[in-house]
């Protein structure tokens, strides 16, 4: 989307009508806004994101109401998105934080999340002194020495938290044990953090969190009751055919015609997974993206196309083949 149709929808809120919201919800949610427009800079409005999630049912009325408590909204719990694979849940979570108009911070579960990540930690800083050069390379290691401070430079969690960002944790289901536990106050009702070698650290009136989860990929696990007792855990199912179709030709500008078969392709093998014949990896908006954009290119023909990028990324040989099959029955 150009510049200008960005700030359009930060600058006009007819958009969020289509969400038919309820009277109460989209005053609070005006109001929110109108606070967020009031106090973000340029680099943080460049950070909110674009809406482009289509609703298929409740989901995004129920996340947003989650995220404005209170009488006007001040209060909030953190909404847990939990879907399969290609239902839009990370797109859900960007149209979250566009609609309260909160600039994004992401992190991925895994092992290289730890607490060092999301906290900070203590660095050496250089004095800002208009009467030393201390980019002079001929100083002395004692007057450089004199310029050193140490200070505490935060991390991803500990910024969003200060600045009132909006931290979508994608995989929550892999985060290890260390980082849950962090999580644990931002998701109660004090709504604060203790950074060690810091100060306790009390959330942003305009900081939300969200949650993205699906089960069964490899390194995923059960969460914690009590850590998933804080979320308000909500579903995200696939969208329906007629609105995948309509959103293949709006973010590829490929034909109706081509939309509706890949949308069939699509949950030709949503079924099949659901059926349990095969894995998840198969299933990907994303993959129908790069199929419509390459059939755009005029690289080769529909069907080679899906072929290609439906399972050049599989590494299991029979999962290939009857995915072909598939692509092959359908796609002349």
């Amino acid at each position: 989307m150009e510049s200008a149709k960005k700030w359009d929808l930060f600058e006009f809120d007819d958009w969020l009508k289509e969400y038919n919201f309820p009277d109460t919800l989209l005053k609070k949610i005006m109001k929110f806004r109108s606070k967020q427009a009031n106090k973000l800079n340029s680099e943080q409005l460049d950070r909110v994101p674009i809406p482009k999630y289509i609703p298929s049912g409740k989901e995004l009325i129920i996340a947003i109401a989650t995220l404005l408590h209170g009488a006007n909204g001040e209060k909030w719990e953190a909404p847990l998105l939990i879907g399969p694979r290609g239902s839009g849940k990370s797109t859900l979570a960007e149209t979250l934080a566009a609609i309260l108009l909160i600039p994004v911070t992401k992190i991925f579960g895994g092992i290289d999340i730890d607490a060092e990540a999301l906290f900070g930690s203590k660095t050496i800083a250089l004095k800002n002194d208009n009467n030393n050069n201390t980019n002079d390379k001929f100083q002395s290691k004692y007057e450089m020495a004199k310029n050193m401070y140490i200070t505490f430079e935060p991390g991803l969690l500990l910024r969003a938290v200060e600045s009132g960002e909006m931290l979508i944790v994608d995989e929550v289901n892999m985060l290890v044990p260390e980082v849950t536990s962090i999580l644990h106050g931002l998701l109660d009702w004090q709504k604060c953090l203790s950074v060690p070698g810091y100060k306790m650290v009390y959330a942003h009136p305009s900081f939300r969190l969200v949650g993205c989860m699906n089960y069964g990929y490899v390194g995923t696990k059960s969460l914690n009751e009590s850590f998933q007792d804080r979320f308000r855990s909500i579903a995200v199912p696939y969208l329906p055919k007629e609105s995948l179709n309509d959103l293949l030709v709006k973010e590829t500008g490929c034909s109706s015609e081509i939309a509706e078969i890949l949308s069939e392709l699509f949950y030709k093998l949503a079924e099949r997974v659901e059926n349990g014949d095969l894995s998840d990896k198969v299933l990907s908006v994303r993959t129908l993206y790069r199929s419509a954009r390459e059939h755009q290119y005029g690289i080769g023909d529909l069907k080679d196309i899906a072929i290609s990028t439906f399972t050049e990324s599989l590494n299991d040989q029979f999962e290939s083949e009857q995915v072909i099959d598939i692509i092959d029955a359908l796609i002349e």
